[in-house]
């Protein structure tokens, strides 16, 4: 059955509801589920309330990832399955090193170290590349940069 961009009604959007569309419908790891942003919303608080912790992003449930609609495609109390071959799978994703914090200036948005020095130009690059390619896998905070001392 060809399911890429397909949009489903399956009730209320919760954890168990999910749970069953994904074992139905025999979803793979190459299958992605949209939810419109009302609906993740209530998904990630059943989650926490069924577990009592929050949920880990990206989340996969049976090696199904389900996300967040950044594009607007799917309606409120829909579904959408997504079909990409090339997505990164669950294993790939949590083996990925994790890069927990990155600084930078809170005036220019300069990489900066959590003192708020400037890098060496070799690290700096680095902390850019880090920064461009694993962006959900980093935390960004903002410093006081000493490349802006006197605007402080």
């Amino acid at each position: 059955m060809e399911r890429d961009g397909e949009l489903f009604y399956i009730g209320r959007i919760g954890l168990m509801s999910i749970r069953n569309f994904i074992l139905d419908n025999q979803l793979s790891e190459i299958e992605t589920i949209r939810l419109h942003p009302k609906n993740f919303d209530s998904f990630v608080l059943d989650y926490r309330e069924y577990y009592g912790e929050s949920m880990k992003l990206p989340f996969f449930m049976f090696d199904t990832r389900i996300e967040e609609d950044t594009k607007s495609q799917v309606p409120a109390d829909r579904v959408m399955v997504v079909v990409d071959e090339s997505r990164p799978t669950r294993i790939e994703i949590e083996n990925e090193p994790i890069y927990s914090t990155i600084y930078r200036c809170g005036f220019c948005g300069n990489v900066v170290d959590s003192d708020g020095s400037e890098f060496e130009p070799d690290t700096r690059r680095e902390k850019i590349r880090i920064l461009e390619d694993k962006k959900n896998l980093v935390t960004q905070q903002h410093v006081r940069g000493r490349c802006c001392r006197s605007q402080w």
